[in-house]
């Protein structure tokens, strides 16, 4: 903020400076066009005098002078009224003003006792006198313009004291302004030169930091480099047990569908069984009916037998009447013979079928049991596979859900692998802007070491 006021200061004494020069060139021209302006009157008016007399000296020896008459007219209106071609200004001091309106009427005189002369009107002592009297006037113009030249003079001597003085003025100003800012630019010198000290200070202090830095973000590089590679290698086992879980919950669930179907073929399985006990009492009731009926041949049998052989007494005693009836009681005697024969071979084939159906019940009874049993300890593995399939499922999705977390993990690791590559490109930069500043703080204390020694 100091270092702004102070340049703001400079550029206003320089301009201020500028502004002066200016003033004092205007100030010095304006003297010099005037001084020119009142030495070409002053030489003008001594050339109208001048050439006058020569003319009234050519016009009494008879040589027109018609010449230097016009150019003595063309000085003369120059000098009243100002004139580009001869560089003569306006006149604008009354007195001299009056002195050449005085002089140009002295001239139109004159030139009117020229033309008398020429037209012999009048004697040359008339023309002489006239001429004296013009004399007169220019030299009483020549005076003005004289006094003229020495106010503008005077003028310009006091201008130049003025400018003096306030050159003196300005200068005491600006010393003292360089003073103060000599002085602001000493008390800037030590601050920056301070200032200067401790930024190289602070900068060596943040280089080493920066070192200790840039060594620590390499060891972090090194240390999320090896933590990523076993962030993947952790990433792929968990995505390969995730998967074999999800085969294992494959396999679970399949078994125990398999338990369910097979459950639900032990339960039509138990169905036939109880079927199959009830249609084997309901054949061993009709065996042992057939039994009872078996034993009922065969008592019919022994009776027939019986009967028959009473009707073969009845024959024998009847003799020939009863032959015929002989043979049929023989012949019932036979069938009753089979009979019997049958019922017991039919009793022996009811009592093999009895032990078999015995055997079949007390078979069947039991693979009814096992059945129930197998069907009861199916019914608790498919419970136990309720659970085993919660289980397995819920750790298929936890290591679902741990792959993805560690996928995550390993874009998130990757990522902030990149980002301390960057953060070690920034160090590396800010590293470099620190040696650069440290060039350029050297360079501005060798600044302030020539400030402080010019100042």
């Amino acid at each position: 903020m100091k270092s702004k006021r102070i340049i703001h200061q400079l550029y206003l004494l320089i301009v201020v400076l500028f502004l002066f020069a200016l003033f004092n060139l205007a100030a010095i021209y304006t003297a010099i066009d005037r001084t020119t302006a009142d030495g070409r009157m002053i030489n003008f008016a001594g050339i109208v005098r001048g050439k006058s007399q020569r003319i009234i000296k050519l016009e009494l020896v008879q040589q027109p002078a018609d010449s230097q008459i016009s150019e003595v007219e063309q000085i003369v209106s120059g000098l009243v009224n100002g004139s580009k071609t001869l560089g003569l200004p306006a006149p604008q001091n009354p007195n001299f003003q009056a002195q050449i309106v005085a002089m140009e009427g002295g001239w139109e005189r004159l030139s009117l006792e020229i033309q008398r002369w020429r037209s012999q009107s009048i004697q040359g002592d008339r023309l002489l006198q006239e001429s004296e009297t013009f004399w007169e006037l220019a030299n009483a113009a020549v005076f003005a313009a004289e006094t003229l030249a020495k106010e503008n003079v005077n003028f310009s001597k006091k201008v130049a004291i003025v400018i003096f003085v306030a050159n003196f003025i300005l200068l005491t100003i600006i010393a003292l302004t360089i003073r103060k800012i000599v002085l602001n630019l000493q008390q800037t010198v030590r601050v920056l030169a301070s200032s200067s000290n401790q930024i190289a200070i602070t900068l060596e202090e943040n280089e080493r930091t920066i070192n200790q830095q840039t060594e620590t973000v390499n060891n972090t590089n090194m240390a999320l480099a090896e933590l990523e590679i076993s962030a993947r290698t952790t990433a792929q086992q968990a995505k390969h047990s995730s998967d074999r879980a999800a085969d294992v919950f494959q396999l679970v669930r399949a078994g125990r569908e398999t338990a369910d179907k097979t459950l639900s073929e032990m339960s039509i399985l138990q169905e036939w069984v109880n079927a199959i006990a009830m249609q084997m009492q309901q054949l061993n009731q009709q065996i042992t009916r057939i039994a009872t009926i078996s034993q009922i041949v065969k008592e019919l049998a022994a009776q027939t037998n019986s009967l028959a052989l009473n009707a073969a007494i009845e024959a024998i005693r009847a003799e020939a009447y009863g032959a015929e009836f002989a043979v049929i009681a023989k012949e019932i005697r036979q069938l009753a013979d089979r009979s019997k024969q049958s019922g017991e071979q039919i009793n022996d084939l009811v009592k093999d079928i009895q032990k078999a159906i015995d055997l079949a019940v007390q078979a069947t009874v039991s693979g009814k049991e096992t059945v129930w049993e197998s069907s009861k300890k199916m019914q608790i593995d498919r419970d136990r596979f309720q659970p085993m399939t919660e289980a397995i499922a819920e750790v298929a999705e936890n290591s679902q859900q741990i792959s993805q977390i560690v996928g995550d993990q390993v874009k998130t690791i990757a990522e902030v692998v990149r980002e301390m590559h960057a953060l070690d490109h920034a160090t590396q930069e800010n590293a470099i802007g620190i040696r650069q500043t440290k060039i350029a703080i050297q360079y501005l204390q060798d600044i302030s070491l020539m400030l402080k020694a010019m100042v």
